[in-house]
C-alpha cells in the first residue's frame, strides 16, 4: 500500500500539482480593456471565446459583465460595468473600480483585440489539454482493471478538446456565393439534387438526396440478398468517384475478401473465375486498371472479429484525426458486442444502434449499419421486407396512458403524435412524447395477465419491464414479476395501486416498494389468437405505459436510424421470376424525405449494384 502511495506520490499529476498553468495576464487584461474602451470589438471576440477561456477569476466575472451589458443593448464603460458587477455582487471580487480603470490603461487602442483573443484561447485549450491529460494520469493511477473503457475515456476528453478549435462563424456573401456555385457545378454534373454524400445509384440517390452527416443508415435483408455488396459499392464510388475517405468494420469478412470484391466489382470481373484463377487477358487489363484505381481510393478496412462499440469509436475517431473520414460502415450489427452488461441480447443491440448514432453526430458523419432480418419475413406470401420487421407489438385495443391520465386505445392514436406517461431509466414516471403510431399488420398473439387483473396482449417478442430488467413475453412465466405504475394521474382522481392489492412477497422487490412502480404478478400466459397489432415510439425515455403496465418501444434500431433502407430480390425466392438481375431497394424510413422503392441492377458475378439502364424499368 505505501508503494502505491509513494508512486502516486511520484506521479505526472502530483508533480503538476504545484505548476501554474498557462495562462498570459497581460493578454486577458488587454483584451477586457478593448472591450471596455471599444463595444465595436464584442462581438467579434465572443464568437471565439467565453468567460472559462480566461485564467483568472476576476477576469471571467468582468467578461461576464461586459457581455450581459452589451446583450442588453447597454453602454459598456468603466461606470456600467462596474455598477452591472456591484448588482449581481461581484464587484469587490473583481477586483473593485479601480481594476476597471487600470484595464483602460492597460491598452491604448482596441485595433488587436482579436489577437488578444487568439492568444487566451491558445492558452485555455492548452490548459484544457493539461487538465484532460491529468484526468487520464489518474484514472491510470486508480487502478482501473478495464483497459479498454480508460482507452475509451481517454482519447474521449482528448477529442473533445480538440472539437473545441472548430467554431461555427459568419461569413460574407461572396464566400457564400462561390461555395453556392462550385455545388451547383458538382450538383448539374451529377444530373441530380444530390445535397449529401452521393452514393452513385442514381435512383437512390434522388430519393435520399444522397448520405447525410450524423445520420444512422440501416440497411437490412436476410441472407442472400446482397447487403454487403449494396455497401460496397457506395464505398467504392464515395472513394473513388468523390474522394471521400470511408473506414468498413467488417465482422462477417476477411479485408482480404473484402479486398477481392472491391477489386471484382471495380473491375468487373466474375468472382468465381479470379478464386480459380481462369482469367483470359483482357480480365488481367481490367483487374489492373481498377487496382490502380483502387490503391489511390482512401478505403479503410477494419476486420476485428466481434468488435466493440468502443473500440470502433476509438478506432474511428484516430482515423478522423489522421484523413478526415466521410462515411463509416459497420458490417454487420448483430455480430458487434457490447461491454456485457446488457440484461438481454435484443437490449444489446439497441445500446448498439444508439451509440452508433451518437457516433455519427460526435464525428458529424453517416454511419451505414448492416442488419440481418429475422426468419419472419420467410412466414408471409409477400417475402419484401417491413418496417415491422425491425419491431414488435400489441394488439389494437392497448390502452396508452396519456400525459394528462386518460386512456386510449392504441388503434385510435394512428397518425397522431401524443403526449404520454413514460418511465425513465431510474424508475420514475416522467412524460414523453411520441413521433410515431401506427399499425404493424397480423401477427400471433399472446395475451399476459397480472394476478391485479391487468392484462396485455402482444406478440411474442415484445418487451416488458420485468424485475430481471426488459423481458420478451415468450421468455416470461408464470410468477415473474412485472412493473406497472404505481400512481397514474386522472382528469379528475388519481388511482393508486396499494400492496394490498398484490402482496409482495419477493424480498428482492422490497427495496424498491417506495419507486414510481409497483411489482405485479403473472397469472397466466396463453396464446390468444392473430390479429393486427399497433405500435408507438417514445424517444428518450424508449417506453410507455400499456394499461398501467409498462412497455418498451420494441423497435430500438428503427427509432435510432434516420434512413431504413430493405433490400428484395424477387430471382431468390422465384426461379422463374421476370425479374432476374433486378433488386428493389424499398426505403421505408426516411426521417427527412421521402420513401418508396427505387429498382437497381444486381450483378451477383461482380457482386456489385448498379444503375438500371433508363427505360429499363
Amino acid at each position: 500500500m505505501a508503494d502505491k502511495v509513494q508512486r502516486f506520490k511520484n506521479s505526472p499529476s502530483e508533480q503538476l500539482k504545484d505548476r501554474v498553468p498557462p495562462h498570459n495576464n497581460e493578454a486577458e487584461q488587454s483584451l477586457l480593456g478593448s472591450m471596455i474602451i471599444s463595444s465595436e470589438v464584442i462581438a467579434e471576440v465572443t464568437d471565439k471565446i467565453s468567460a472559462s477561456d480566461f485564467y483568472r477569476p476576476t477576469h471571467q466575472k468582468i467578461f461576464e459583465a461586459i457581455t450581459s451589458l452589451y446583450t442588453k443593448g447597454e453602454a459598456v464603460d468603466p461606470i456600467t460595468v462596474a455598477d452591472e458587477l456591484e448588482a449581481t455582487g461581484k464587484l469587490e471580487e473583481a477586483g473593485g473600480r479601480a481594476y476597471l480603470h487600470t484595464l483602460i490603461n492597460v491598452v491604448p487602442t482596441a485595433a488587436n483585440a482579436r489577437y488578444y483573443a487568439e492568444i487566451v484561447e491558445k492558452t485555455s485549450i492548452i490548459r484544457s489539454l493539461i487538465h484532460a491529460a491529468t484526468d487520464v494520469v489518474n484514472m491510470g493511477y486508480e487502478g482501473i482493471e478495464d483497459i479498454g473503457l480508460l482507452i475509451d475515456e481517454a482519447e474521449s476528453r482528448i477529442f473533445s478538446v480538440s472539437k473545441r478549435r472548430i467554431s461555427e462563424k459568419f461569413a460574407h456573401i461572396k464566400e457564400l456565393l462561390k461555395e453556392g456555385f462550385e455545388n451547383l457545378e458538382k450538383l448539374h454534373k451529377r444530373g441530380a439534387p444530390i445535397s449529401g454524400l452521393a452514393t452513385g445509384l442514381n435512383d437512390l440517390d434522388e430519393k435520399t438526396s444522397g448520405l447525410h452527416p450524423s445520420d444512422l443508415i440501416i440497411i437490412a435483408a436476410r441472407p442472400s440478398m446482397g447487403k454487403t455488396s449494396l455497401v460496397l459499392s457506395m464505398a467504392q464510388h464515395i472513394a473513388i468517384e468523390e474522394k471521400t475517405p470511408v473506414a468498413i468494420f467488417s465482422l462477417e469478412m476477411s479485408r482480404q475478401q473484402l479486398a477481392q470484391r472491391l477489386l471484382c466489382s471495380e473491375a468487373r470481373v466474375d468472382v468465381q473465375q479470379l478464386r480459380s484463377g481462369k482469367l483470359d487477358a483482357a480480365d488481367w487489363t481490367s483487374l489492373s486498371h481498377a487496382a490502380g484505381r483502387l490503391a489511390e481510393a482512401p478505403i479503410y478496412i477494419d476486420d476485428t472479429p466481434s468488435i466493440t462499440m468502443m473500440e470502433v469509436r476509438a478506432k474511428a475517431r484516430r482515423l478522423m484525426a489522421k484523413h478526415k473520414l466521410g462515411l463509416i460502415i459497420v458490417d454487420y450489427l448483430q455480430l458487434m458486442q457490447s461491454r456485457g452488461r446488457a440484461e438481454s441480447r435484443q437490449q444489446e443491440i439497441s445500446e448498439i444502434s444508439r451509440s452508433l448514432k451518437i457516433l455519427g453526430r460526435e464525428l458529424d458523419v453517416p454511419v451505414i449499419a448492416v442488419s440481418q432480418l429475422s426468419r419472419a419475413v420467410e412466414s408471409r406470401t409477400d417475402k419484401r421486407p417491413l418496417l415491422s420487421d425491425l419491431r414488435e407489438c400489441v394488439t389494437g385495443e392497448t390502452p396508452v396512458t396519456l400525459a394528462d391520465g386518460r386512456r386510449l386505445p392504441i388503434r385510435d392514436l394512428v397518425g397522431t403524435e401524443p403526449e404520454v406517461l413514460a418511465v425513465s431509466d431510474e424508475g420514475k414516471i416522467v412524460y414523453g412524447k411520441s413521433d410515431k403510431v401506427w399499425c404493424v399488420g397480423k401477427r400471433p398473439i399472446f395475451k399476459v395477465t397480472l394476478a391485479s387483473g391487468r392484462t396485455i396482449r402482444g406478440t411474442d417478442k415484445h418487451r416488458l419491464l420485468a424485475a430481471g430488467g426488459w423481458q420478451r413475453i415468450r421468455d416470461l412465466k408464470i410468477g415473474d414479476r412485472l412493473a406497472i405504475a404505481r400512481r397514474i394521474p386522472e382528469p379528475t382522481v388519481t388511482e393508486e395501486w396499494s400492496d394490498k392489492r398484490v402482496i409482495l412477497c419477493d424480498e428482492g422487490l422490497k427495496g424498491k416498494a417506495e419507486s414510481d412502480l409497483f411489482w405485479d404478478r403473472i397469472i397466466s400466459i396463453t396464446p390468444d389468437g392473430e390479429e393486427d397489432v399497433f405500435d408507438l415510439t417514445v424517444p428518450g425515455p424508449a417506453s410507455w405505459l400499456a394499461d398501467s403496465i409498462v412497455s418498451h418501444n420494441s423497435g430500438a434500431i428503427e427509432q435510432d436510424a434516420d434512413l431504413v433502407v430493405f433490400i428484395y430480390r424477387d430471382e431468390y425466392y422465384n426461379r422463374d421470376s421476370d425479374e432476374k438481375g433486378i433488386a428493389e431497394v424499398i426505403i421505408s424510413k426516411h426521417r427527412n424525405g421521402p420513401t418508396g422503392t427505387v429498382r437497381l441492377a444486381f450483378l451477383e458475378q461482380y457482386t456489385r449494384f448498379a444503375n438500371l439502364a433508363r427505360g429499363y424499368d
